[in-house]
């Protein structure tokens, strides 16, 4: 035994903060594994509005930020969102107001 206590991390996602916002908010979340990730924001109808992630991520913790603005650079309208978190370990979703 090594003595060096290994972190076992799962597949979860945090709650956003600050909740409501009136600019932006911070999402964090840890994957069990190195993985494929995509974290969108996303409106009442499943629309994309923004992309947070693309790609692997190591195994761990990781916080994101989200501005509100949407993939076209513009402000997001006032109004609830939801992060999609979506990687091989599952779907998970936060949901998010914001306001203006």
């Amino acid at each position: 035994v090594s003595g060096v206590e290994e972190t076992v991390f799962g597949f979860s996602i945090g709650q956003p903060w600050p909740n409501p916002s009136s600019a932006g908010t911070n999402l964090s979340f840890s994957l069990p594994s190195d993985q494929p990730v995509r974290l969108d924001v996303c409106d009442l109808k499943g629309r994309r509005v923004a992309r947070l992630a693309d790609g692997t991520l190591s195994r761990g913790f990781h916080r994101v930020a989200w501005d509100g603005r949407t993939r076209g650079g513009g402000r997001a309208a006032a109004g609830i969102y939801f992060f999609r978190l979506a990687a091989p370990s599952g779907v998970l979703t936060q949901k998010i107001l914001l306001l203006r």
